[in-house]
């Protein structure tokens, strides 16, 4: 009986295809979460070393006020219970008078466990860029910064908004945002690096602080890793609607080695608006990007399929990916499709993960090292997870079984719940 039950089984797993949805996962192979009984929303996945895997981003309470908000799950897909309050955790006020504005943007884990996110908050004297660090069960650290967080100030007449988030190899934290100036429409790439123990690191830039204008408009970084030569990689899109990636040393000066004085910028559409959204660096450092690229127009409104392209470690495109260093993927037509999340499997293949918007779901495609689409992934390389509902997908993480979890969130009839889909390798 037991060996007829496991060769079922066996069959059943068989069966599987490669981007199939992994009905073993959750419900039907999706998970989805609420916490106040408002909009939820998931920005950032990150799969931990006990394979549990941890998702953050915001959590509307009553009189719209957002806190941040993370939730942990097994491999399974059920809520890990030793984290927080019954898998869940949720901070609005982290000091007398002093209260998160908005969710989590960025998230990390330090070498101990202990998980680092970054939003904005205000206090009765100042708003600015917030750190707060959690124990690995949920836990304010109040070793960290001021009783567990660490207030950076907005500077005079400009507002930092925070991105994204990295943690090095000596658990500094960097912290990508968009500097914008309060009494105009240009923004900058702002950069900063805290200590581990959540002080300013003055070694960098200028206090800690760098600030990098590419063009005229908001300049907003959306993605940054550390490549092997620890320098920092910054990838988003210029005030002129282009790519383009930054890259600066370990001391916060721009790398004049790379692209034209430290910035290469990428070019889909001369006449088109073009978002970056993520950034990869493969174990020989070259840099793969991805977002949307305007591909035309309807009614106003502009039509975007995934875009995606390869840097050499100078800085160049690689003409070997895809024969143009560029590739651009339709999901569905009239095209609506936007790459939010990268990230690169074992074996050098590319995944990536966004909105199939016009029809109200999961897109998910698989590349080869060269950039052509992966045709043993689902359909020709592509896989569509229709949502039912509008569905938003900006993070996704690869289980060390090479599964593929793609975190966001779905409207279930009165407000949006963060939620999480696997798709089998």
């Amino acid at each position: 009986m037991h060996n007829l039950a496991f060769a079922a089984l066996a069959f059943s797993v068989g069966l599987a295809s490669s981007g199939d949805l992994d009905t073993s996962f959750g419900k039907e192979g999706k998970v989805t979460n609420d916490f106040f009984g408002l909009t939820d929303v998931a920005r950032n996945i990150i799969i931990d070393k006990n394979n549990k895997i941890l998702i953050s981003g915001g959590a509307t309470k009553k009189n719209l006020n957002d806190h941040f908000a993370m939730a942990r799950y097994h491999e399974d897909g059920s809520l890990d219970l030793s984290f927080g309050k019954k898998g869940k955790v949720t901070t609005g006020k982290i000091a007398d008078n002093k209260y998160v504005d908005g969710g989590i943007e960025g998230m990390g884990l330090q070498s101990d466990g202990k998980i680092i996110a970054c939003g904005r908050a205000n206090t009765l004297s100042a708003r600015g860029l917030v750190l707060v660090r959690y124990k690995s069960d949920g836990s304010l650290d109040s070793s960290f910064g001021e009783e567990a967080f660490a207030l950076t100030p907005d500077p005079a007449e400009t507002t930092i908004w925070p991105l994204a988030l990295i943690i090095d190899a000596e658990d500094k934290i960097i912290v990508v945002a968009s500097a914008f100036q309060k009494n105009g429409d240009n923004a900058s790439f702002a950069l900063f690096r805290f200590n581990a123990d959540g002080t300013s690191d003055t070694s960098f830039g200028t206090a800690g602080q760098v600030f990098t204008s590419i063009s005229e408009g908001a300049n907003v970084p959306r993605a940054v890793k550390i490549d092997r030569d620890n320098k920092i990689v910054v990838g988003g899109f210029s005030g002129d609607n282009k790519w383009v990636v930054a890259r600066y040393n370990s001391d916060g000066s721009l790398d004049k080695a790379f692209g034209h004085a430290g910035i290469a910028t990428i070019l889909f559409n001369p006449n088109g608006v073009d978002t970056l959204h993520a950034l990869a660096i493969q174990e020989d450092g070259k840099i793969i990007v991805g977002g949307d690229v305007q591909v035309g127009s309807y009614a106003g409104l502009r039509m975007v399929d995934f875009g995606l392209a390869r840097l050499s470690p100078e800085g160049e495109l690689d003409l070997s990916f895809n024969q143009s260093g560029k590739q651009i993927t339709y999901f569905v037509q009239p095209a609506a499709s936007t790459l939010w999340a990268l990230t690169i499997q074992a074996d050098g293949k590319i995944v990536a993960v966004g909105d199939a918007s016009i029809v109200n779901a999961l897109g998910v495609a698989r590349y080869n090292t060269d950039g052509s689409l992966d045709m043993s992934f689902g359909e020709e390389g592509k896989k569509i997870t229709p949502c039912g509902k509008t569905c938003h997908w900006e993070g996704v993480g690869l289980q060390p079984d090479g599964k593929i979890v793609a975190a966001g969130y779905i409207w279930n009839g009165k407000h949006y719940d963060m939620a999480l889909v696997r798709h089998h390798q």
